[in-house]
């Protein structure tokens, strides 16, 4: 059976909207699958499958490719607050106390992002051990082989609430 990237390439798939108005962004099935796989790619080469890879993105399409390349590699997503430039010093207690439950592996994230964490790395020492993957720079050209040993009961991701009563807790959601 074909799938929508190989029946219609060219078929927009996904459009982001600034403030839920302006569009901002598109994918077509090609693009996303593209983008998805070349991800995964990198994550199967990198770190074994269930591991867990902190997600680190502003709200925008990186992150969507970004978690469906988890979600195509079998490793476990663990998003985490959405990231923009004016947010990031408010947001780094609730990351570093994630991280810090998550174990990540990795963490994947914009090129801009990456530098800025770095920059900042003194207030999360606990992630300066970690590989920060820019996905932005991936060459969408590699093809991955999707692991058959995904079922229903196999981790998708991790989704931790918010922490404004108390320290983030995660919540185990599975493919099912």
């Amino acid at each position: 059976m074909k799938n929508l990237p190989d029946l219609q390439p060219d078929q927009l798939a996904y459009t982001f909207l600034q403030n839920g108005k302006t569009p901002t962004q598109s994918l077509t099935y090609q693009q996303l699958a593209q983008q998805v796989s070349a991800i995964a790619s990198h994550l199967q080469t990198r770190v074994p499958p269930n591991s867990t890879v902190l997600l680190l993105y502003p709200n925008n399409l990186e992150f969507l490719t970004a978690f469906l390349g988890c979600l195509s590699a079998n490793v476990i997503a663990v998003p985490t607050p959405a990231l923009e430039s004016y947010q990031m010093k408010r947001a780094f207690p609730r990351i570093l106390t994630i991280a810090i439950n998550a174990q990540p592996s990795l963490i994947l994230t914009t090129s801009q992002l990456a530098e800025q964490f770095s920059q900042n790395s003194q207030n999360l020492p606990q992630l300066n051990s970690l590989e920060y993957l820019a996905t932005d720079t991936f060459l969408p050209d590699q093809e991955i082989a999707l692991n058959s040993n995904i079922s229903s009961q196999t981790i998708a991701y991790l989704q931790y609430t918010s922490g404004s009563t108390s320290a983030p807790k995660g919540v185990i959601i599975s493919h099912r």
